[in-house]
C-alpha cells in the first residue's frame, strides 16, 4: 500500500498510523519523508490510515482519514505461440514468416543445425512477423523456431522450419532477331512464328516449320515441295 501526502511546514518527521477499523488507527511506522510503502497487508482487507507531523516542539493534530483495499495483481497472461512458421532458402540467406499471436511485443527468432534443436542461437528479436537470416552459409541445413514476448514473458516454441541456403539456377534469357533467321534444313526452318514480328514479347515460345507441324500438313508441304521442284527445277524457301 503506498502513501503520500503533503509536507507539514517545520516538520522533521511523520507518525503513519493504521487500523482495520475506521477512527481506530494506531502508529505503525515513523518516517522522514511524506510517504510510506506498507508491505504488510493482506489482499482483500480494507485499510484506514491517518499521519500526523512531529519536531521538538511535539506532534500535530492527525491528517484526514483515508483507506484503500489491496489486491491482487491479476494472472499474466499466456502468450499463444505463433503458428505458421515458414522458412524459404535463397543466396547467403533465408526468408522467415509466421502469424502473429496475440499481445505479442516482439519474437524471439532461434535457429539450429539439428532438427528439434536446441535452439541455441537468438538470431535476432523482430517486432514483425517476418525476417530474413543473412548470418548462414550456403548448403548448411538450419531448422528455425520462434516465440513471442511481452511483459509478462516468453511463449513455448512454434513449430519447427527448415531451409537449405544456396545459389538459385540463373534465370537464362534468349533473344531471337527475326530479322537474321534463316532455313536450317529443307524441312525445318526457324522462327516463322516471329515472321513480321518487329517487336516480340519477353517469355515466348517459338516453333519451327516443318519439324513441329503435324503429320498431315508435314505431308502437304512435302507435297508442294516436290510440285515446286517439278515445275521450276529447284527448291525454293
Amino acid at each position: 500500500m503506498n502513501l503520500t501526502w503533503d509536507a507539514s511546514s517545520a516538520a522533521i518527521g511523520y507518525h503513519v498510523k493504521r487500523s482495520t477499523t475506521s477512527g481506530a488507527e494506531n502508529q505503525i511506522a515513523t518516517v522522514s519523508t511524506p510517504s510510506y510503502s506498507d508491505n504488510n497487508v493482506t489482499n482483500g482487507t480494507k485499510y484506514y490510515y491517518v499521519v500526523s507531523a512531529y519536531n521538538s516542539y511535539g506532534q500535530s493534530v492527525n491528517s484526514a482519514e483515508v483507506n484503500a483495499t489491496p489486491v491482487a495483481p491479476p494472472p499474466p497472461v499466456t502468450l499463444a505461440a505463433p503458428t505458421g512458421l515458414t522458412a524459404s532458402g535463397g543466396n547467403g540467406q533465408v526468408l522467415l514468416s509466421w502469424t502473429a499471436s496475440t499481445g505479442a511485443a516482439s519474437y524471439n527468432v532461434k535457429r539450429s543445425t539439428t532438427s528439434g534443436g536446441p535452439y541455441g542461437t537468438l538470431v535476432a528479436s523482430p517486432t514483425v512477423t517476418n525476417y530474413v537470416d543473412t548470418t548462414v552459409a550456403n548448403s548448411t541445413t538450419y531448422y528455425y523456431v520462434v516465440t513471442a514476448v511481452n511483459s509478462s514473458g516468453e511463449s513455448g516454441n512454434s513449430n519447427q522450419a527448415s531451409a537449405t541456403p544456396g545459389n538459385a539456377v540463373a534465370d537464362v534469357t534468349i533473344t531471337i532477331d527475326p530479322t537474321k533467321t534463316r532455313a536450317i534444313s529443307p524441312w525445318i526452318y526457324g522462327t516463322n512464328f516471329y515472321s513480321g514480328n518487329t517487336a516480340p514479347q519477353p517469355n515466348f515460345t517459338f516453333d519451327r516449320a516443318g519439324g513441329n507441324l503435324p503429320a498431315s500438313q508435314r505431308r502437304t508441304l512435302h507435297a508442294a515441295r516436290k510440285e515446286l521442284r517439278t515445275q521450276f527445277g529447284r527448291d525454293t524457301d
